[in-house]
């Protein structure tokens, strides 16, 4: 989920991520290389 002003400070945008025991490894490592820009 987005947070983004009034939430948080303008220029202070954030990304909230949530995990799960459902999300297997290959779910996190592919978050990483998009969060990384490789994906």
């Amino acid at each position: 989920a987005g947070i983004r002003p009034p939430t948080v400070p303008a220029g202070t945008a954030r990304l909230r991520l949530t995990l799960t025991a459902a999300h297997e490894m290959q779910d996190i490592d592919r978050l990483l290389e998009v969060l990384h820009g490789n994906g």
